[in-house]
């Protein structure tokens, strides 16, 4: 069975990966917007997931401790 580690691995590669199917004769200007603003949300949650699963673990801490101070 797969670590969560390596389920999320997994899903920023995915998210990195995401390109919508396009049908060029039939999107019009604003589902064109709608599509790449949605395709650059998923690329760059896929971003930020990788850069918290490469993150130093000394560097998680520390987030995960100014998170605490902040919601206290």
């Amino acid at each position: 069975m797969a670590t969560t580690e390596e389920k999320l691995n997994v899903f920023a590669s995915w998210c990195l990966k995401y390109d919508e199917y396009v049908d060029y004769e039939r999107e019009g200007a604003m589902e064109k917007a709608i599509r790449q603003s949605r395709e650059e949300t998923i690329h760059n949650i896929g971003e930020m997931l990788d850069e918290i699963l490469n993150s130093d673990t000394l560097d998680l801490k520390h987030e995960i401790e100014n998170l605490k101070t902040n919601f206290d």
